[in-house]
């Protein structure tokens, strides 16, 4: 039988976990409410999931100059959390920073690996291992972060920790109307608000499967098969699917955002 590894985004957990709960203190005042809603949120996934290994990854330092190289604006709505400030004698802290840290120290404490490599966001990371590691182990990735879904495979697998579900190959076309290799595709046309990446102006969800059908018909080799599929869609007299055709370099671009664990992001030089 196949080891069960779950891999975990570590801030992804955190900000979750930081948002929920600003205002719980230790008995000395200092706030905790991330940590401990964290290590809850932890345990649960890990009771849920029955692994045998857990992998927890954050973002390592400088994690989205790569992909701002290629957009300025990637990710710039997200503001930090900061919420209070810890006073000291000595210094101040923010609350966000100090939690972090806090959690860094805590998990030492357990047997989970913790893996943060400079220039790489978690989910890239993430992304590497489990396609390296498909024909060994049995993968779990829990996240709310749907990037995720492109990765699902017959042995990698998505815990929602929100939803408290499993997400697979074989129940994502039910879940999702697409098949789960042709998740990207979607995605790169629909945009995410999340990270500040605009899709295709007036498409949608529902336009993205009137026009392109084959989401969820036949596997999308790579993006010159996306093209083609694009440029055969018969002409109607709506303004968006000029937009659509007219839109190779958007489409391009989202790609290269939006693609998880591509070899070039290992190989480059920072």
């Amino acid at each position: 039988m196949k080891q069960r590894v779950l891999y975990v985004d570590g801030f992804n957990f955190f900000y979750r976990a930081f948002s929920k709960d600003t205002q719980s203190t230790n008995q000395d005042g200092i706030p905790i409410g991330g940590v401990i809603t964290f290590m809850r949120q932890l345990f649960s996934v890990i009771n849920e999931t029955k692994p045998t290994n857990v992998l927890i990854v954050f973002d390592g330092d400088s994690a989205g100059e790569r992909r701002r190289k290629i957009f300025k604006n990637y990710k710039d709505r997200r503001g930090r959390r900061v919420g209070r400030e810890i006073k000291t004698d000595y210094a101040n802290f923010s609350n966000e920073d100090f939690q972090v840290n806090l959690l860094f120290e805590l998990l030492g404490y357990f047997p989970f690996l913790i893996c943060k490599v400079d220039f790489l966001e978690a989910d890239d990371v993430i992304a590497f291992l489990v396609k390296k590691n498909k024909e060994n182990f049995y993968n779990i990735i829990s996240s709310s972060d749907k990037d995720y879904y492109q990765l699902v495979d017959e042995d990698i697998h998505i815990w929602s920790p929100e939803k408290k579900i499993l997400i697979t190959k074989n129940n994502f076309k039910e879940r999702f109307k697409i098949l789960p290799e042709n998740f990207i595709y979607y995605k790169i046309l629909n945009g995410d608000s999340s990270d500040n990446i605009n899709g295709i102006k007036g498409l949608g969800e529902d336009r993205i499967l009137k026009y392109i059908p084959q989401l969820n018909e036949n596997i999308i080799e790579n993006l010159d098969n996306l093209y083609d599929i694009i440029n055969n869609i018969k002409e109607d007299k709506t303004k968006t699917l000029k937009t659509l055709k007219e839109s190779k370099d958007l489409i391009s671009r989202n790609y290269k955002l939006m693609k998880l664990g591509d070899d070039e992001f290992y190989t480059e030089k920072h």
